[in-house]
């Protein structure tokens, strides 16, 4: 498998336009990105908080509707960036963790019914690491690691200039790593070191007013600059539990340089110290080397870009989803 790198090219000569989709567990997001990367008639609105998921299909198909509509260029193809792993065969989204009630939905035939067009879902992790490492602080590499931590925590990961999929597609569920639970028995990686995990340990410990809102990831780290102690070390407790993770993660997969993007790595040193620190200390007992820990560069867009480099691809190779 190669991976395009010069942006979204052409097929057969002629000019690829995508209209992209980031489909994520709080925001959906749509733009239309063109063969020279250019992104626009972008737009956002909130993933509804409801168990129906044909709500969720019916917002994302508006937000295309919206794209559509800015503009009078034709549109080649369909990429949606989803939340968990997808069928890529199949077009279907097999669960998504942080959307209640969505399980094996069948987007892309969805989508393709509604607009005539071929339709191709990538995991949300995938779609940024192919983003970062094409555009982004992952450019030059030929083995690089992408981490977002906001919601859940997912990765995606490019060996030797190959996105890694995997047997099913599937690989790289970083965030469902089995790790110790302080309290005992073992959990998921995401349910200690996620903003969801911080913003529940925060009201664990009754760390906003009785009557404040309920604590959230950002508000526990404004808290953390603010000097409260007990919400720095939410963020220390999190964040060395992170990095000894992707300590594991430098021992399967040895990369250059690993970005982390999301909103919680978005908190400033509170979060990135303790990562470093913990990340340092746990190869540092073998001598390994210690991959360049660095920033996400494309923020909320990496998924965008991720999903219409991935449709070039394949569309280029011959081997995008048709409609049957």
């Amino acid at each position: 498998m190669t991976i395009l790198t010069t942006g979204l090219g052409s097929a057969n000569g002629n000019d690829l336009t995508v209209v992209a989709v980031d489909l994520g567990g709080t925001q959906i997001r749509a733009a239309m990105i063109t063969s020279d990367r250019v992104m626009v008639n972008r737009c956002s609105t909130p993933t509804p908080n409801t168990l129906d998921s044909r709500a969720v299909i019916d917002t994302a198909a508006a937000q295309i509707e919206r794209v559509l509509q800015a503009t009078n260029r034709p549109v080649d193809a369909i990429g949606v960036s989803v939340l968990g792993p997808v069928d890529v065969e199949h077009g279907i989204i097999r669960s998504a963790p942080t959307i209640a009630g969505f399980d094996n939905v069948a987007l892309g035939p969805e989508l393709e019914d509604r607009f005539g067009l071929p339709v191709h879902l990538i995991n949300d992790a995938n779609a940024a690491a192919l983003a970062e490492w094409t555009l982004g602080s992952g450019r030059g590499t030929t083995t690089f690691c992408y981490v977002t931590v906001s919601t859940g925590i997912g990765c995606g990961i490019i060996v030797d200039g190959q996105l890694l999929l995997g047997h099913e597609g599937h690989a790289g569920e970083l965030g469902h790593i089995l790790v110790p639970d302080p309290d005992g028995g073992l959990v998921a990686l995401e349910d200690l070191a996620s903003g969801t995990a911080i913003a529940r340990l925060g009201q664990r410990i009754r760390l906003s007013e009785q009557d404040a809102p309920a604590p959230t990831a950002r508000s526990v780290a404004e808290a953390a600059h603010n000097g409260d102690e007990r919400a720095r070390s939410i963020f220390t407790r999190a964040a060395t539990v992170l990095g000894l993770q992707l300590g594991n993660l430098v021992r399967l997969i040895n990369p250059e340089t690993i970005a982390l993007g999301g909103g919680v790595a978005r908190a400033g040193e509170v979060f990135w110290e303790p990562v470093r620190r913990s990340l340092t200390e746990s190869l540092s007992r073998h001598n390994l080397h210690v991959p360049e820990l660095v920033s996400a560069e494309l923020a909320d867009d990496a998924g965008l870009h991720g999903a219409a480099i991935e449709v070039c691809r394949r569309y280029a190779e011959g081997s995008l989803r048709q409609r049957p």
